[in-house]
């Protein structure tokens, strides 16, 4: 298992698409109003995006080089 297979286990979170080049990453099964994170394949890069409320373009919040420092930002959007 991957470190972020273990990581989102661990809090609770689903890999909602995992494809060749990136995951997304979230707390509910599909994409919603809130936050997303992807890591690229490598998982050496992890964006946080935040979904505006009733739709939208998502915005790129922040880059970091860990799951957990994503999460944490992420988190601090709820």
């Amino acid at each position: 298992m991957s470190k972020i297979s273990d990581f989102c286990k661990e809090n609770n979170l689903n890999i909602i698409n995992s494809e060749n080049e990136k995951r997304i990453i979230q707390r509910s099964n599909y994409i919603e109003d809130g936050w997303f994170i992807v890591s690229n394949k490598e998982e050496t890069e992890f964006s946080v995006f935040e979904i505006p409320l009733f739709g939208g373009e998502e915005d790129l919040i922040d880059i970091f080089k860990t799951i957990e420092e994503a999460y944490i930002c992420a988190m601090e959007l709820c």
